[in-house]
């Protein structure tokens, strides 16, 4: 046992860690023989070529946490991706895959699976989130991609602070001092000047 072969001369793959034939009778089994391929066929929750690598395992979830299989290829797990299922992730699928959250990993993030919160923010993701994006100082609304007046890399011009309006799905800025709104906070109101929009201009009386 454990070799193969038309002499049976040939090694049968050994684990390293246990010094077995693939690993043992409670890792894997040797196609072995004169007929044999010398191919380990491993046990659930091992992988590898001598079914050396045991596939991460909860002791209370159980193999790949319960939302996932064991790859005999290389050991590791390969999570659920559906619906019914979850979309999990994370080397044991203890975790949600980047763009889903809740309990059972269901929910997806606003945007694109790709590119959840439309790149320019955080879901809030993961077994504990709520998939709802924090969006990054520029952008706004449900999935952050609307983009406030100035541009995301300049917004309101840093002379204010952009608000969106939800119904109108559009956003807008509100000025400090005397920084005009309709120009995106980069120019002053009519009748203001000064670097800061806090010099009102002479009258003529």
């Amino acid at each position: 046992a454990g070799y193969y072969g038309p002499l049976c001369a040939l090694r049968c793959p050994v684990d390293s860690t246990t010094a077995l034939v693939c690993g043992g009778a409670a890792q894997g089994v040797c196609d072995d023989g004169l007929a044999g391929s010398g191919v380990c066929t491993c046990e659930v929750g091992y992988g590898g070529s001598a079914c050396g690598t045991a596939c991460p395992t909860s002791t209370t979830l159980g193999l790949c946490s319960g939302h996932g299989v064991c790859s005999s290829a290389n050991g590791s797990c390969l999570c659920e991706g559906s619906a019914s299922l979850g979309f999990w992730g994370g080397s044991s699928c203890a975790t949600c895959a980047p763009a889903f959250a809740g309990s059972q990993c269901t929910v997806q993030c606003p945007g694109d699976v790709a590119l959840p919160c439309s790149g320019h923010g955080q879901c809030f993701n993961g077994v504990m989130g709520n998939a709802t994006c924090g969006c990054m100082a520029g952008w706004a609304g449900s999935n952050c991609s609307l983009e406030c007046p100035g541009g995301g890399e300049a917004p309101c011009s840093f002379h204010g602070t952009c608000h969106l309006d939800a119904a109108a799905a559009v956003t807008y800025c509100l000025c400090s001092n005397h920084w005009d709104n309709t120009t995106a906070c980069a120019s002053c109101l009519p009748g203001w000047s000064g670097s800061d929009c806090t010099v009102l201009c002479p009258t003529n009386s």
